[in-house]
């Protein structure tokens, strides 16, 4: 099937969502990362060309495309539900290439800027979003999903394969294994585990590169520290944990970096005010974006950053920060239970009296750790496309709404189901005793 649409050149605006006029972004920002976008059934988008060719317009509804004047004609049919805008053979024309045989309204494609897929589209109402992609939440002009039932993109399936060791075979394989050994632990000790949930167990054998033992070891560590640190770990669910959220000091940026990373953004500088979030409110509004994040395959395969704006942090954060046993427990969590592949840590606008938190902090923190553990006195070194960061971190394009952090928290309060299954996973509480006795 062959459509009218020309493909736009690399300095085309796109104008996305029934607020056109104010919905406006260059395509620089789109072409070297694909990003997701969704259509109101009645929203427009339209695209035109630098040099005021005419504009075409599509109407995103109920998957029929529009054109112009042409308001019957339908642009795209294809029941598999797979389709590609690749460039055709007549002046720029564009081809939807699609796979099966009879008709059927179909949402989704590619917009091609020469021969790169650069940004795809879903044409679909917020009803159809939600049930087809995962739940979701508008951040200004971009979109934040959790992905946690997106299938995994081929480079990422052969990142896998590469830096893991994970195939199709290692992978049920593991699961199996694992599932043996998280028995035998409830028959010996009573540990509650998700071992009927293959995406949690999966995020414990990549984050070990499929090494059982390791992953084992990580897994029982995690509900060892949960029993012994229930004021942090315990009862975590989005509807008792807010004030984080209120105060907008966590924040997951819409997009991944170029490795296809998760990227946090903690703040602990002047905007943390202790008196209206304490120090651990703040954590565990960490700890229960990690449990999100954990169930998004390619977070678990790529892994995430972590950013810490400590910008003009005084004495009132620091005294809530410069502890041991915080230190301690902290770094034990991230260097022996954290069930994701934890990349880099940067610390930004760092000053002398954050410099004496971080000192603290490095007595517990292995060579690897420390390694990863980057400092900037500027947000300018942070090394991440500037495309995808806020502009309080030199961003170019991404502004905050002033209620993120709670649009984070709505987002987060749509898994309280899977929080609550979660929640209910440990050992009993006299099984620090026995193992205190040699029970083992």
């Amino acid at each position: 099937m062959r459509g009218d649409l020309s493909i736009p050149s690399a300095q085309t605006t796109l104008m996305m969502g029934s607020r056109a006029e104010t919905d406006v972004l260059t395509t620089d920002g789109f072409i070297r990362e694909p990003l997701s976008w969704a259509y109101n059934k009645d929203d427009i988008c339209s695209s035109s060309s630098s040099d005021n060719a005419a504009m075409h317009t599509r109407r995103a509804s109920e998957g029929i495309l529009i054109d112009g004047d042409a308001e019957d004609k339908k642009w795209l049919q294809s029941p598999p539900r797979r389709c590609s805008l690749g460039s055709g053979g007549r002046g720029g024309d564009a081809v939807w290439a699609h796979e099966g045989g009879s008709a059927g309204p179909h949402r989704r494609g590619y917009i091609v800027f020469g021969d790169q897929a650069s940004c795809q589209l879903h044409f679909c109402s917020e009803t159809d979003m939600k049930t087809e992609t995962g739940n979701w939440i508008q951040l200004g002009q971009q979109v934040l999903k959790l992905e946690d039932q997106a299938q995994v993109p081929e480079h990422i399936e052969h990142k896998a394969h590469e830096e893991l060791g994970e195939t199709p075979e290692v992978r049920k394989e593991s699961l199996h294994q694992l599932k043996c050994m998280l028995d035998k632990e409830r028959e010996e000790h009573g540990l509650i585990s998700p071992s009927d949930n293959d995406l949690i167990l999966l995020s414990y054998l990549r984050a070990a590169h499929f090494n059982l033992d390791g992953a084992y070891k990580k897994m029982t560590d995690y509900y060892r520290f949960k029993q012994k640190h229930l004021d942090y770990c315990g009862n975590l669910l989005p509807q008792n944990e807010c004030r984080a959220f209120q105060n907008n000091l966590l924040t997951v940026l819409p997009n991944r970096d170029k490795h296809g990373r998760r990227i946090l953004v903690v703040q602990a500088g002047k905007t943390w005010d202790p008196s209206a979030c304490s120090v651990k409110e703040l954590v565990r509004g960490v700890m229960m974006i990690v449990k999100a994040a954990i169930l998004e395959p390619v977070t678990q395969i790529s892994g995430a950053i972590v950013i810490i704006d400590v910008k003009e942090l005084g004495y009132t954060q620091m005294k809530h920060l410069i502890s041991l046993s915080l230190a301690e427990m902290l770094v034990h969590w991230v260097q022996d239970c954290f069930p994701t592949r934890l990349k880099a840590i940067h610390v930004v606008n760092i000053n002398a009296l954050f410099g004496m938190v971080l000192n603290v902090f490095k007595k517990f923190l292995n060579e690897k750790f420390q390694k990863r553990v980057i400092v900037h006195n500027k947000p300018d070194t942070l090394g991440i496309e500037k495309d995808l960061l806020p502009k309080e971190l030199g961003g170019t394009i991404l502004e905050l709404p002033e209620n993120h952090g709670m649009l984070l928290h709505k987002l987060l309060c749509m898994y309280q189901d899977k929080y609550e299954q979660v929640s209910k996973c440990g050992y009993p509480k006299d099984s620090e005793k026995k193992e205190r006795r040699g029970w083992f």
